[in-house]
């Protein structure tokens, strides 16, 4: 499969994190289940718009290891981290685009293994999907997944 090439500049985010791995990919869900809950978005004030950041990083050993999952908010900047959560500025650089379509979190699931299976040369350095008013009906998404090519 094609996958379109975007660069894409600095982005900066801010919200609550993970470390985890493939193995346990439910603690992702359970994530995003305790950052609605807990109303985290609400909660950072220099929000600059409603979309909603899936960003990985800090690959151990690319999709095999352990990585860091932060669910965040686009931000004007990080001056102002609220406690309990971190702010991390994604560098500019070329992506390739994914779009995962259909009901949660399976759509997610089958293009990400996709991804893992195509010859696809990623970086391993900052990978994300952006969750829009595409994606309000857990039964019936469109999440755009940007993953950095080497």
């Amino acid at each position: 499969m094609a996958y379109p090439e975007i660069q894409l500049d600095e982005i900066l985010l801010i919200g609550v994190e993970i470390r985890t791995d493939n193995t346990a990919t439910l603690q992702i869900g359970e994530l995003w289940q305790k950052f609605y809950a807990n109303q985290v978005q609400d909660r950072i004030a220099n929000c600059i718009d409603s979309r909603l950041f899936g960003l990985y990083s800090d690959y151990e050993n690319k999709h095999l290891g352990a990585y860091n999952f932060m669910i965040g908010c686009p931000v004007s900047d990080l001056d102002h981290i609220p406690q309990g959560m971190v702010g991390r500025a994604v560098p500019a650089q070329t992506y390739q685009v994914a779009r995962a379509q259909g009901a949660l979190p399976e759509a997610l699931i089958e293009t990400w293994q996709e991804i893992r299976e195509s010859d696809m040369p990623r970086a391993y350095t900052y990978d994300f999907e952006i969750h829009d008013d595409r994606a309000t009906s857990p039964e019936n998404v469109e999440i755009d997944i940007f993953v950095a090519r080497r």
